[in-house]
Parts: C-alpha cells; sequence; structure tokens
C-alpha cells in the first residue's frame, strides 16, 4: 500500500484530526499547526499577522526542520497566512487545499499558476453567517440605525433625520448566486424582497434557487443594478470583479468535511472538487 504524506499547517480540533486519519490507512498525517507563524509575521504584512495570528504565537521547529516537512509532504491541508514560498520549498506537493473558500488569498505565494492542484472551500464555509451579516446591513441603513448611532453621540434624538424603508417588495441584486449568495437572497426573499442575481454559469434549464425571481450572467448587471434598492457582492474576487460596486457562535463551516470527500476522491484517482482554474481565478 502506497502511503500518503499529509501535512497539516491549520490549527483543527482533535476529532477533525482523527476523521482525516480514517479516511484511509495509507495516510501518514503530520500536524504541524503553528509551526509557520513565525515565518508568516516575517514575510506578511503586519495588519495579516494581527488579525489570523494569535497574540503568542512564534512558530516552532527550526527553518531545516519546517524545510524537511514540506519537502516531504504530498498533501498539505492550509489556510491563510501560508509559506508564500511554499511550491519551492515542497518538491513532492501534489495537492494544496485552503480551508478558506476564497482562492484570491493565494494570488501572493508561488502556488498560484504552478502545476500543483489545488482546493479551497467555496460554498461550504460559514454562508449562512456571512449572508445574515449581509441582511443585518440591510437592515441597519433601511431602519435608520445609522442614525441611531449619530444621536446617542450627540446626545439628543432628532425624528426627522430618520427615513425607514418598508423591505417589503424592494429588490435586492445578488452578485455571485454561490453558497454565501443563494443564503443571502433566501434571507431576502423571507422578509418579502424581490430577489435577483447573476452567477458565471447559470443553468437555463434549471428551477430558480430559492427565493430568486431571476438569475442571470453577469452580462444582466448593468440591466439589474438600476432597478435594484440593495446590491450584495458575493463573487469571488477576481480581476472581472474588481471595483464593483463572519463570524458566528455557531461553526457551520464545511472545509473540513469537503477535504475529507476530496482526500477519498484523491485516494482513488477519481476528480476534485473546487480545483481551482488559475485562468478563471477561483
Amino acid at each position: 500500500m502506497r502511503k500518503i504524506n499529509l501535512l497539516n499547517t491549520q490549527r483543527i480540533a482533535a476529532a477533525d484530526l482523527a476523521r482525516i486519519k480514517a479516511v484511509d490507512p495509507a495516510i501518514e498525517l503530520t500536524d504541524a499547526a503553528g509551526w509557520f507563524d513565525g515565518e508568516y509575521r516575517e514575510t506578511w504584512p503586519a495588519y495579516t499577522a494581527g488579525r489570523y495570528l494569535r497574540p503568542d504565537a512564534t512558530g516552532s521547529g527550526t527553518r531545516e526542520e519546517r524545510d524537511r516537512l514540506l519537502a516531504e509532504a504530498e498533501v498539505i491541508l492550509g489556510g491563510w497566512p501560508f509559506p508564500l514560498d511554499l511550491r519551492a520549498r515542497a518538491l513532492k506537493l501534489k495537492w494544496f487545499h485552503q480551508r478558506p473558500a476564497g482562492a484570491s488569498n493565494l494570488l501572493r505565494g508561488d502556488l498560484w499558476g504552478s502545476d500543483v492542484m489545488v482546493t479551497t472551500s467555496r460554498g461550504v464555509g460559514s454562508t449562512l453567517a456571512m449572508a445574515e451579516y449581509a441582511v443585518a446591513g440591510i437592515l441597519h441603513f433601511a431602519k435608520g440605525l445609522h442614525r441611531a448611532v449619530s444621536d446617542r453621540e450627540a446626545g439628543a434624538f432628532n425624528p426627522r433625520g430618520y427615513r425607514p424603508l418598508l423591505l417589503e417588495g424592494k429588490t435586492a441584486c445578488i452578485v455571485g448566486a454561490g453558497g454565501i449568495g443563494l443564503q443571502a437572497g433566501k434571507l431576502c426573499a423571507a422578509l418579502g424582497m424581490r430577489v435577483v442575481g447573476t452567477r458565471r454559469h447559470p443553468d437555463p434549464g434549471a428551477p430558480l434557487p430559492h427565493g430568486f425571481s431571476e438569475l442571470s450572467a453577469p452580462t444582466e448587471l448593468d440591466r439589474y443594478l438600476p432597478a435594484s434598492d440593495f446590491v450584495v457582492i458575493c463573487c469571488q474576487w477576481t480581476p472581472e470583479t474588481t471595483r464593483l460596486s463572519g463570524a458566528s457562535d455557531e461553526d457551520r463551516h464545511g472545509a473540513i468535511d469537503l477535504f475529507c470527500e476530496n482526500l477519498r476522491a484523491y485516494l482513488d484517482g477519481k476528480p476534485l472538487r473546487n480545483v481551482i482554474d488559475w485562468e478563471r481565478g477561483y
């Protein structure tokens, strides 16, 4: 039986590590969670380090030990940040899975455009939590809560400054009706809103997603925007989407489920889900 050297660089629960090991006896899993944090502080912007690393995280092992871990890995479960020179140091690497959903996170490193197969967690992240956040933003401005903040700071209530909107009957345009976008559209529809949306390759023969009255290609965006009261941007960040007009108490991130599914497919020589198309950008 051929052994698969799998390197984990993410801080994930012990139960998730056990699930990964249980996919197949051929998997030799090395847990290096936190080992590269010191490198990230030295090579990534200070904002990234402050946002995504623990305050006391300095990394583990020597550079030589980390190089050896990468050099032996055939599969890596990673995230963001990641070693910017990962491809150059992991010469045996065949597949890298990024736990976040956004492919644009990888643009800074040498994996982008390389011969390594890279997958993301697109569509299985905390989509509902992020959709709820988007709808919270709609309600915030529709009901004038931004004015309430100003009144609180001024210490006086100005009723004439409020122009609340009734959401029922208003139109929400979902740009990028994927995992997050579909959930946002569903929530908007539940508030009585008319929901239209775009996605890169809509299926003309498929039923409309729950809550949507129209779903078209991005070429229809110029038609949708003038008639929309609110626009929710949920698409991947690519050169085509540049310059277009969350957290939760319940973790519904499905990255490990997807990774285990893809790991089984990888071992069986079958196609993997969410492989990045370098030309498309996600």
